[in-house]
């Protein structure tokens, strides 16, 4: 009777060790997990930036599309009057006014030229960094894959 009691606290033992082991292993992989569950909220988080990012940029290429038209005629005017040597504060059928409102024009124009570009630089950091983040998580699935492949291997071998 003895050997049996022996016996059967030797198997609850080795039980209750594998269970050990196997509550360990899960607790790794979940933290594992939540790790990668992070990650992805961080790739969220900027692919959302990244589309906001791009609507402000095409709506600053509209606009420097828009500010180009008047950029040429503006020039045009300008050549026009260098050709009739005309003072610079008197255009063709243009008022002080006028001319100060196209000099304001400009100043914003070349405003927004400024915008466009750092905004063009933006989306491009964005993606670096949202391609980065991607291979990021995808190298650590792929290590929590390997690990429990190794661990299923493992057990299974036991």
């Amino acid at each position: 009777m003895k050997l049996a009691a022996d016996i059967h606290a030797n198997i609850v033992a080795e039980g209750s060790a594998v269970l050990r082991t196997q509550i360990q292993q899960l607790k790794k992989d979940n933290s594992e997990l939540l790790n990668t569950a992070l990650a992805n909220e961080g790739l969220k988080r900027v692919k959302v930036k990244l589309d906001q990012s791009e609507v402000e940029m095409n709506k600053l290429r509209s606009d420097l599309t828009e500010l180009q038209s008047e950029n040429n005629k503006l020039r045009l005017a300008l050549h026009t009057q260098k050709e009739t040597n005309a003072p610079v504060k008197s255009l063709p059928g243009a008022s002080s006014r006028e001319l100060e409102e196209l000099r304001h024009e400009n100043h914003q124009l070349q405003f927004k030229l400024k915008q466009y570009s750092q905004m063009s630089e933006l989306a491009k950091m964005l993606q670096e960094s949202h391609k980065s983040l991607v291979q990021t998580n995808d190298h650590l699935l792929k290590e929590i894959n390997e690990m429990r492949s190794c661990t299923n291997k493992t057990n299974g071998h036991s």
